[in-house]
């Protein structure tokens, strides 16, 4: 396992807006996030948790401090190497999930795949395997997402967001739109990444989700209002994590198929393949 972080944040501030109206979203924040620690970070709406993880997945850029991420300062990359690292290396879960309308489960996940070179057939199979471990059936990977429940909407955007193989995913407020049980799902087949996988996983919730993790917050990182950052233990190293040391009770996730990695995803795109059909354009 590699020493380098995954995630650090040097005195990042962000502030919107003119300087004699500017709005500080996050003041003053260094953080540091080992590589396959599960780090859920919980505070009160507008307390800059979703513009934390916007800077981490270089989708907007900090008004002062440094932003790292596996190595590489994103300040310093440019827009294609920001982008390719997003593609390629971090996978983002949105609480309102995110999908095209007009595309099926199965389309929406093979998408990503196109931009790092695998052909439509191809990209569709690597989909349909995602789609399995994330416990999405068969007969609901042809539907489209106005067709599927909540929850299974939910597991079509996480397989979307692993199918190009990160290391770092990133999930805001990923059961905010979800009823409980649901949601502790959701929150248990993130947890089993984490610890199968050994995925680095940063998760912003509110406040309430403690309840759902069951464990207590054991460090801070000061935002626009008080946001608490929460290390999750990983079960299969019995991990201490720096800030406190302390171990935490860890909730025991729903069954969900993930010991089997995916196939490697080749690193140019392929030669054409007579026959395979080309790749649909999304329609809004």
């Amino acid at each position: 396992m590699t020493d380098t972080p995954a995630v650090v944040l040097e005195r990042v501030s962000k502030s919107y807006g003119d300087a004699g109206h500017a709005v500080t979203a996050l003041s003053d924040v260094s953080l540091q996030v080992p590589a396959s620690q599960f780090l859920s970070i919980m505070g009160p709406s507008g307390s800059g948790k979703s513009t934390l993880l916007n800077l981490i997945a270089g989708l907007d850029t900090p008004t002062h401090g440094r932003v790292i991420v596996g190595g590489q300062e994103l300040t310093h990359l440019s827009d294609d190497a920001c982008s390719d690292l997003r593609l390629r290396h971090i996978g983002f879960v949105f609480q309102s999930f995110n999908l095209f309308p007009t595309f099926t489960a199965e389309e929406n996940v093979a998408w990503p795949l196109g931009f790092v070179g695998l052909r439509w057939r191809a990209a569709k199979m690597r989909a349909a395997e995602t789609l399995e471990q994330m416990g999405v059936d068969a007969a609901a990977r042809s539907r489209l997402p106005a067709e599927l429940s909540g929850g299974e909407q939910q597991r079509v955007a996480i397989a979307r967001a692993l199918v190009t193989e990160p290391r770092l995913v990133l999930a805001d407020e990923p059961a905010g739109n979800l009823d409980s049980e649901t949601g502790r799902s959701i929150l248990g087949v993130l947890l089993q990444l984490n610890t199968q996988r050994r995925l680095t996983v940063i998760m912003v919730t509110t406040t309430h989700s403690r309840r759902r993790t069951g464990s207590e917050p054991s460090s801070c990182a000061t935002a626009a209002s008080c946001v608490t950052c929460m290390p999750i233990p990983n079960r299969a190293t019995g991990a201490r994590f720096p800030c406190t040391g302390s171990r935490h009770a860890r909730p025991r996730p729903r069954p969900c198929s993930l010991a089997t990695p995916p196939p490697a995803i080749p690193a140019r795109t392929p030669a054409s393949t007579p026959g395979d059909p080309a790749m649909p354009a999304p329609t809004p």
